[in-house]
């Protein structure tokens, strides 16, 4: 019935039941430890998204946008769009005593949260055939498109109605917009995904969704996931960077990153610039603006701590100092490189050395990505205090890394 909008007079009741019987049927699950719920009932219920509503002529594709909408009002409640449908009565608001007023605020706060939690569930998708399969993804994709859902989750991750929905708004963001990174979808529809990539982008998605993870780098005792950040960072090398708003919103979470100190930010921003810095040479400014240099530096550091001899720890070393060989390449950011006091590179090789030292098999993955690493910082070093001609290669085609 919230579908076809057929609820008056009982509109707000038929919506806050129907969205709290309809979450629950879709979170069964045999046990509530599972985070996720179980095969069958996905299959069972996934046909909802997809079947006809009874008692509407209207064709599937508009399904999706009839959901879209419903998401949207669910997640931002007091929303534009929820006024415009007749969900929320501004005038009725002025009236409401503080007693009213707070019950609104507890009904609100229940849409949000309940709108998040059927978003999340659209990472369990119906485990039948194959063509199933395509058609949940294509739901998916369409409810992706929704400029009002966007608007609605954007406000949501700057504006949640608890604190316990911090981290449930930025999960919602990576199961709508997961179906981006599909080779399959780019083939199909790759001039509309893009187009809604740079509307993510350009809208601020990214940039509040980053800003959020950072700050809960600083207060969160536990690894925080990080999924929703890198899929928003690799969606963003797919974006229309002709845009200005996309290169200031791109320059803003170089910006962003750089500021956050914990290994999860410096890896999601290393990990970035190593595409970034050949794809967008209009970058090269900001990365010495935001002082991201000192933080690659520290990356490296960070590598040679005893507690921290992980081969996947490793690896982002090696990212980050390949990012620096990137980077000083160009002469003034050598200079830079080699005017930052707290830091040096030498001694990092000889931590490099020595670890291979204390790990001498050759068959070693964790001795083979020191000695990478060695050998990367040596390049460093050369390209630092080797006399260069005047002609140095311009940003965006640069040389390929050395190979330890």
């Amino acid at each position: 019935m919230f579908l076809t909008r057929q609820q008056e007079p009982y509109r707000a009741k038929l919506g806050r039941v129907g969205r709290t019987l309809l979450i629950e049927l879709l979170s069964l699950r045999h046990s509530r430890d599972v985070a996720r719920p179980d095969s069958h009932h996905a299959q069972y219920f996934g046909h909802l998204w997809t079947s006809p509503v009874l008692g509407r002529k209207m064709k599937a594709s508009s399904q999706a946008a009839d959901w879209a909408d419903t998401l949207s009002i669910w997640i931002h409640p007091s929303g534009t769009l929820a006024r415009n449908l007749g969900h929320r009565d501004e005038q009725d608001d002025e009236e409401e005593s503080l007693t009213d007023l707070k019950l609104q605020a507890q009904i609100d706060e229940d849409s949000q949260r309940l709108g998040l939690t059927l978003l999340n569930l659209l990472n369990t998708e119906p485990k039948t055939n194959p063509t199933q399969g395509d058609a949940w993804k294509g739901f998916v994709l369409s409810l992706s498109f929704s400029g009002d859902l966007l608007t609605s989750l954007t406000h949501a991750i700057t504006n949640p109605l608890s604190d316990d929905l911090n981290i449930v708004t930025l999960q919602g963001a990576e199961s709508l917009y997961r179906e981006f990174l599909e080779l399959k979808r780019w083939m199909q529809d790759g001039p509309a995904v893009q187009t809604m990539i740079t509307l993510l982008i350009s809208e601020g998605l990214m940039s509040k969704v980053l800003e959020k993870t950072r700050l809960y780098s600083q207060v969160e005792e536990s690894q925080l996931n990080t999924n929703t950040d890198a899929l928003l960072l690799t969606l963003s090398l797919k974006s229309h960077t002709r845009d200005i708003r996309i290169r200031r919103e791109l320059c803003r979470a170089i910006h962003i990153l750089s500021g956050g100190w914990t290994g999860q930010i410096q890896d999601l921003l290393t990990g970035w610039l190593e595409n970034a810095l050949f794809r967008f040479p209009w970058i090269w400014p900001t990365v010495r603006k935001a002082r991201t240099l000192p933080l690659l530096m520290t990356r490296v550091e960070f590598t040679w701590h005893a507690f921290q001899h992980q081969p996947l720890n490793l690896q982002f070393g090696l990212r980050a100092i390949d990012v620096l060989w990137h980077l000083c390449q160009d002469p003034s950011y050598s200079n830079d490189v080699l005017n930052i006091g707290n830091h040096s590179l030498l001694p990092m090789v000889n931590n490099a050395r020595l670890m291979q030292m204390v790990r001498p098999g050759k068959e070693d993955i964790i001795g083979s990505l020191a000695q990478d690493i060695q050998f990367s910082i040596m390049e460093c070093v050369k390209l630092m205090t080797v006399p260069r001609p005047w002609a140095d290669p311009p940003h965006g085609t640069l040389r390929t890394p050395p190979s330890g």
